[in-house]
């Protein structure tokens, strides 16, 4: 994982829904990240 937490946590939506994966569990939360996924 890199340093920027909202990247990681939009790669791993990302690579969930390639994977057609229904939910994903984002380990790694910010107050940004969170603004961004409402």
């Amino acid at each position: 994982m890199s340093q920027d937490t909202i990247a990681d946590g939009l790669n791993m939506i990302k690579n969930a829904k390639k994977a057609r994966k229904d939910s994903v569990k984002i380990t790694r939360m910010s107050n940004l990240l969170i603004e961004i996924l409402k």
